[in-house]
């Protein structure tokens, strides 16, 4: 299996499982409480990684006609420098553009089921990406327009953007204290 899958599989699960032990640990009242005005409740974090995740279903799509090579793809100077952006510690925030901002009144639980259920439809689309060539396929960003990147720096940035807003889904609940 190509490094960059493999990376995928083993954090994207990780991630899914990160996201059942903290709301494992929540209260319904707590999973939906904003700690703060304008912060988001950890059910509002999981609502926008599901939001985010299904953006990046649709790069995921891209199989016939696309250049195949068993190569596997390592992140550049610049790739390296973007996913330490996104991932955690967290060293700035960036606005969420309103399409990925979260909207839902669900319910904690309702939050986790959307979100296990669209990594999951990541994870089972993957395998499919194992004979394209991850690193001269580009993409083009679901958060700016001008940007594209290498499919294969997805591979890293979904899992890196999941323990960023999965952290910020934990201190959320911190804020809030005990159930």
């Amino acid at each position: 299996m190509k490094a960059e899958l493999s990376y995928f599989d083993q954090h994207t699960r990780a991630a899914i499982d990160d996201a059942r032990a903290l709301f494992a640990t929540l209260s319904p009242d707590r999973a939906v409480a904003r700690p703060r005005p304008g912060a988001w409740s950890p059910a509002e974090c999981l609502d926008h990684l599901t939001l985010t995740a299904e953006a990046f279903l649709l790069l995921f799509a891209v199989a016939d006609g696309a250049p195949r090579s068993e190569r596997s793809y390592a992140p550049g100077w610049l790739g390296r420098w973007f996913l330490a952006q996104m991932d955690v510690p967290v060293k700035r925030g960036f606005p969420t553009k309103p399409n990925f901002v979260p909207r839902s009144t669900r319910c904690g639980a309702e939050s986790l089921a959307a979100f296990v259920r669209v990594y999951e439809l990541l994870l089972g689309r993957a395998p499919q990406l194992a004979a394209l060539d991850l690193c001269r396929i580009r993409v083009q960003s679901p958060f700016a327009k001008w940007m594209s990147y290498p499919l294969g720096l997805v591979c890293y940035l979904i899992p890196a953007h999941c323990r960023r807003h999965l952290a910020q889904a934990r201190a959320a609940a911190g804020e809030l204290g005990a159930a």
